[in-house]
């Protein structure tokens, strides 16, 4: 085909895709000439060929790595991206990663296709959704590589894949910009979380000679109580609070960080208040800030700092990935994280000082530890000599892009040029322990194996549940089996779908969905089970525990919830239709069967319900792994989580807050 025109569509993203567990797919078309290329874009077309990318989530985390010692005016980004002593880039993979994701995909997706066309030109439509900037910029890159003239054949207005796209346009339609509406939504955060808290410390007293924990969170985990399903808990700190009580912290400060906006925050934040627990305060991270914080000193600040390193043609050398300048594809993204993120982030530092110095507390804990909030107050609270602790929330493998980075600072006082992570993080077990320390390079005294304390409660529980009165609050008739789909925000309405007509041409089984948190939008999932007849109540908010225990089988995706369904002893079907080049753990471990294709599902579900030998093997794999992931299920989690934060609190070197 040498000499021949090559046209370019990338598939977009479509309402509810999560960009990271969505593999990117390379349309193409190869003609004989410009009369016979396509005018249009239409991947439904038989004309258009596509490859696929793998999902391999290492590659970024790779490139990461290597970008921490590019070097910018002769320093590197970790020295040059600093504020006030902090080293900024640290907070930056949590919003650049989906981008340069997409933008790593496509650079390893092109050098095949143009080795076996050897086109003349190439031609390339738009992206129909906001990653376009990356896909013309990666497009026009290899091309120039390669000494390829590249042409654009249109440009459609890209449509945005954000599920709140509709509230922007209504707000642009009265005048309000979307950074004007951030402003205001941080406003009404800020003076609610006031009021609340005045509130409650109106209404509170006592305890004034315990030990104060200061415990951050985030509105997912505010959840329906296992086993009591009118009331709701926080899963990552009440199960906490009998050994915490009893080793003396018997003042609590829980703090919402907000990665949700106001009006989903508030609502949860008013039924945290609500649940009167003693010694328990709630606020909100922005309710301490006192308008913007720094605002135009920072901006200022990384406005120079953008433009050195726009200009600088040693980070123009560095800035590649496979021989490809990314400074075309990514150009948008850094701008905006310069001008936008960066100052946001110095905000959420001087928030977080002010948040440790009214409450005071003789130690941080923090779920979720790697996001910007919470690393924002692990700075500071290391700036002033502040125990910290984190508390494992998901899988940690070496691929995670929250936790493997090199140059990680246990002590970010000592180590102001590292990414900061919390004195002591707690994980399940030696499984977990060993990918923070092997792969994330964590120092191996600053990981505690204590097992998952959410599950103390549980197990306790397990033993006088009935699976059979729960499958009939369920829905399930006697006699039929309760099979329970769990997503992971892998194109989730595709796999439902497959999963849903997999089930109905069984007969002898009735489906339930538990969807990711938040991973995943219900609106799409209800629409489809409406289009196929089913009952709205087939998708479920329920805590997990308590469809567990029904369960007969479990179809899931890869997601944290398949080690639920070991630790609970249920066979499970694990399910990777778009082949993600994941870790293989689950596989590995033996504790499921895995489904690549569609057409593998039905002789899956039928081996794992009624084989007898294939459920011995399975049962006896799961015993294995939970020892692994899990450690000791002695109902006494909590109570080891405790002992590491007296035991951080015993290293603590006191210091006066600023």
């Amino acid at each position: 085909m040498a000499g021949k025109i090559i046209s370019f569509g990338l598939t977009p993203l479509r309402p509810g895709d999560v960009l990271v567990a969505t593999p990117t797919r390379i349309n193409f078309v190869v003609s004989r000439d410009a009369a016979s290329a396509p005018s249009a874009f239409d991947p439904a077309s038989p004309l258009w060929q596509f490859r696929q990318a793998s999902g391999n989530l290492t590659k970024t985390n790779d490139l990461f790595n290597h970008l921490q010692d590019a070097r910018i005016a002769g320093r590197t980004i970790l020295e040059f991206v600093q504020y006030r002593g902090i080293s900024m880039w640290q907070f930056l993979p949590s919003y650049l990663w989906p981008a340069f994701f997409r933008a790593v995909e496509l650079i390893d997706l092109l050098p095949p296709l143009l080795d076996e066309t050897s086109p003349r030109l190439i031609r390339i439509f738009p992206a129909a959704d906001y990653t376009d900037s990356i896909w013309q910029g990666v497009i026009q890159a290899r091309g120039r590589q390669r000494g390829l003239p590249v042409i654009t054949v249109q440009s459609p207005k890209p449509a945005s894949y954000l599920p709140e796209s509709h509230r922007r346009v209504l707000l642009l339609r009265f005048g309000i910009s979307p950074q004007k509406a951030h402003r205001l939504d941080r406003a009404v955060s800020t003076w609610c979380g006031r009021v609340l808290d005045r509130w409650q410390r109106s209404r509170t007293g006592g305890h004034a000679g315990g030990k104060k924990l200061l415990f951050a969170t985030q509105a997912r985990y505010w959840v329906k109580m296992p086993g009591e399903p009118a009331k709701n808990y926080d899963e990552q700190l009440f199960p906490l609070l009998p050994a915490l009580r009893a080793a003396g912290w018997t003042r609590i400060v829980g703090l919402d960080c907000p990665y949700t906006r106001s009006w989903e925050i508030l609502p949860t934040l008013w039924e945290r208040v609500r649940t009167r627990e003693a010694g328990l305060r709630w606020n909100t991270f922005y309710a301490y800030e006192s308008g913007r914080e720094e605002p135009a000193a920072a901006q200022a600040a990384f406005d120079r700092q953008w433009q050195l390193l726009e200009r600088d043609p040693d980070f123009q050398a560095d800035f590649s990935y496979g021989g490809v300048p990314l400074m075309p594809a990514l150009r948008q993204e850094l701008e905006r994280a310069f001008r936008r993120i960066l100052p946001e982030c110095a905000s959420m530092l001087a928030t977080a000082g002010k948040i440790l110095a009214q409450e005071q507390p003789d130690a941080l804990m923090a779920t979720y530890e790697q996001g910007p909030f919470q690393r924002a107050l692990i700075i500071k609270a290391a700036q002033a000599g502040i125990p910290t602790v984190g508390l494992q929330h998901g899988l940690i493998y070496e691929n995670n892009y929250d936790y493997c980075h090199r140059r990680v600072a246990p002590d970010p006082q000592a180590n102001s040029k590292g990414f900061a992570v919390p004195g002591i993080t707690c994980v399940w077990g030696p499984f977990f322990q060993k990918k923070l320390v092997e792969s994330c390079h964590y120092p191996s005294t600053a990981v505690a194996v204590t097992g998952n304390w959410r599950y103390d409660r549980l197990l306790t529980m397990e033993k006088t549940t009935d699976p059979n009165a729960l499958k009939l609050r369920f829905g399930v008739p006697p006699g039929k089996k309760l099979v329970l789909i769990l997503s992971g925000g892998q194109k989730t309405v595709d796999y439902l779908d497959v999963c849903l007509k997999a089930i109905a041409a069984r007969g002898d089984c009735v489906p339930l969905i538990k969807i990711h948190p938040g991973a995943d939008d219900p609106k799409p999932v209800r629409e489809l089970l409406q289009a196929l007849g089913y009952p709205a109540a087939t998708l479920i908010a329920d805590q997990l525990f308590e469809p567990l225990m029904a369960a007969d089988l479990v179809i899931s995706q890869f997601s944290t919830v398949v080690s639920d369904a070991a630790f609970f002893d249920r066979p499970i079907v694990l399910v990777n239709f778009l082949n993600l080049d994941y870790p293989q753990h689950y596989h590995e471990a033996g504790i499921c069967l895995y489904v690549t294709r569609p057409q593998e599902l039905a002789t899956a579900i039928e081996l794992t319900l009624n084989d007898r030998q294939v459920r011995e093997r399975l049962q006896k794999a799961r015993r294995l792994f939970i020892a692994d992931y899990f450690s000791r299920t002695d109902g006494r989690a909590a109570a080891r989580v405790v002992a590491a934060l007296e035991e951080s609190l015993a290293r603590r070197h006191s210091k006066p807050l600023e």
